[in-house]
């Protein structure tokens, strides 16, 4: 899809005409324009018009919340995404409010481990973080990551991409030896099922090197930094983002080796 490919401005030329025909079809509250309304909000969230996309968000779950009700898994879905653009607004606070109504929601109407439940739960384990209570994000990424292994397996993309996202939790409690064994099990199960020069893979390499340096493995972390940025270079124009970004980290890295 077009978004999913980066192109949100032509994405959103797309869903504002979609828009307008379910508009003129049917109505301004109809389920279908209703559906169509959060495709569009995302395309805004892409070219970080985050004030304009919660306004379309709040519109839509208002709606839904009068025409179906608050525990419609439709209108938790809506809540679930107003959510996200108030996380992007830095309004973290109303964000963690609507999180946990939507969790509490969905565990009800569609079970603990239903994948809306646990994506939402992910959700809310990121306000925790951004309010500085790692206990409970812990708690609640665990509870995710369990999960995903007993429905998908512990090797399966979505399985070691929450482990991936426990190694910021583990970080900011200076847990960075548990950190590290975490993302070294991420890295081989990338490397066995994408290859060792996927994308995935190398972001992967990428955190492992900044909690190798964090350690004070510097040898570790540079060798896994430059890998990463031989393979961009490779592979990727000199604009691209990830590219520049391994290559100032790994500067930084031989800045640091240096100075010792």
């Amino acid at each position: 899809t077009l978004q999913s490919q980066g192109n949100y401005s032509l994405a959103e030329q797309f869903h504002q005409a979609a828009l307008h025909h379910c508009t003129t079809l049917y109505s301004s509250t109809h389920p279908k324009t209703l559906d169509k309304t959060p495709n569009l909000a995302l395309a805004l969230l892409g070219q970080k018009r985050y004030v304009q996309a919660h306004h379309l968000l709040s519109c839509v779950y208002q709606q839904s919340y009068a025409a179906l009700g608050p525990h419609s898994p439709k209108t938790l879905r809506y809540l679930s995404n107003l959510a996200i653009s108030l996380q992007l607004l830095g309004r973290w606070a109303e964000a963690h409010t609507h999180l946990v109504h939507a969790v509490n929601g969905y565990e009800s109407a569609l079970g603990p481990t239903h994948v809306q439940t646990l994506q939402c739960k992910v959700n809310l384990a990121e306000t925790y973080r951004q309010h500085g209570d790692m206990c409970r994000a812990e708690n609640v990424i665990r509870t995710v990551l369990q999960a995903h292994r007993e429905q998908l397996g512990a090797e399966h993309p979505i399985s070691l991409h929450m482990l991936q996202n426990l190694r910021l939790v583990l970080m900011e409690q200076g847990r960075y030896g548990e950190a590290a064994q975490e993302l070294v099990y991420v890295v081989r199960g990338r490397e066995e099922k994408l290859g060792g020069e996927h994308c995935e893979t190398l972001r992967a390499m990428l955190y492992l090197s900044d909690v190798y340096q964090k350690l004070g493995s510097q040898r570790e972390a540079l060798d896994l930094g430059r890998y990463v940025v031989d393979v961009r270079k490779r592979l990727l124009p000199e604009s691209d983002s990830d590219r520049r970004e391994s290559e100032a980290f790994v500067l930084e890295l031989e800045q640091g080796q240096s100075l010792l």
